[in-house]
């Protein structure tokens, strides 16, 4: 038996991954699970619905004056959403 191409199963499964683009649909699903973590248990739970489409986040939300007050975080709330994938899975959030 030879053990001169042995792998880490990890980088397997990265390749795997990358091979067949996997990869962004598992960072945006980990961005979106976040959600709760970056802006806590109060302002989720004025949110209805997260997606993403073409790097931006769409945020269903049930208060107007929330929709607002995030407006003016935008810029931090896309740093620390992307922070915690540790890569740029959106450029943008839309607040509806």
């Amino acid at each position: 038996m030879r053990k001169e191409h042995i792998q880490p199963i990890g980088d397997i499964l990265k390749e795997y991954l990358k091979v067949f683009r996997l990869q962004s649909k598992i960072n945006e699903t980990t961005l979106i699970a976040s959600w709760k973590q970056v802006l806590g248990p109060s302002i989720n739970s004025y949110t209805r619905d997260l997606s993403i489409k073409n790097k931006i986040l769409y945020v269903s939300l049930t208060s107007s004056a929330l929709r607002n007050e995030l407006m003016l975080m935008r810029t931090r709330l896309i740093k620390e959403l992307n922070d915690v994938v540790g890569t740029d899975v959106i450029e943008d959030i839309k607040f509806r």
